[in-house]
């Protein structure tokens, strides 16, 4: 029991450390691929390795490379992210579901892949590496191809929800509330817009008064004062008898 444990925390160890290796090579490839890949693809680049410019160096630039345009794109991340998690089931007793985790990340990893790859190939953007790598660029085009970008669209989209239902057994139950939700917006709107309405068809009403217009400006409207009276009342207070 002792050495099985000691030999997971070894294994655990290692792959944690080269996990991490490739995780620094993977985001450092993104400031300095571009500059790399002429030094990559020379074939004396031993000899110019001192001109790499990635963290890791000519290693970290030819894996990284490889791992972001040559495979699966900018979604290859997800196999760093399941390495990691593996790792550090290895080195702690933290018990994760391992089968869930693995459907998770190769889902992502193929869907997101083909995504991008689609994504770049209809706004046609160049880049110094393929966002879904050789792998969903092939897909893409093999698909768009077939059923054009609307139908390779609507695949993508159905996929994604199949996945969410499968991946997520309340998925259907956030669907309905979402749907409840908009509906109450629809109604408030529905029901604003008919207040409005009855509010504009509100007849007002104006009192016009008259005016005595003129040219002549030495003209002025004669007005009378009338003088205000002054109305005195007297009351008599009852008198105790009386009360």
């Amino acid at each position: 029991m002792v050495r099985s444990y000691q030999f997971h925390l070894i294994l655990g160890i290692i792959l944690s450390t080269i996990t991490l290796m490739m995780i620094v090579a993977f985001v450092s490839f993104f400031f300095t691929g571009g500059n790399d890949y002429s030094i990559i693809v020379e074939a004396n680049r031993q000899a110019l390795r001192n001109g790499i410019q990635n963290t890791l160096g000519l290693p970290g630039a030819v894996v990284s490379r490889w791992l972001v345009d040559g495979t699966f794109g900018i979604p290859s991340i997800a196999i760093l992210v399941a390495m990691a998690m593996y790792s550090i089931r290895l080195i702690t007793p933290y018990q994760m579901k391992g089968l869930r985790v693995l459907f998770i990340s190769l889902f992502s990893l193929l869907w997101g892949s083909v995504l991008l790859g689609f994504i770049q190939q209809q706004v046609a953007i160049g880049s110094f590496f393929r966002w879904g790598g050789a792998v969903g660029e092939k897909v893409a085009i093999w698909g768009t191809s077939y059923v054009q970008w609307l139908g390779m669209s609507l695949i993508l989209l159905a996929t994604l929800i199949v996945f969410l239902v499968i991946a997520d057994k309340h998925f259907l139950e956030h669907c309905q509330h979402l749907g409840a939700w908009l509906s109450g917006l629809f109604k408030k709107s529905a029901t604003a817009e008919a207040v409005e309405v009855e509010t504009d068809e509100e007849t007002i009403t104006v009192e016009l008064q008259p005016t005595l217009i003129t040219q002549d400006p030495a003209y002025q409207e004669e007005t009378e004062e009338v003088p205000v009276s002054e109305i005195v009342v007297d009351v008599e207070m009852p008198t105790e008898e009386e009360t």
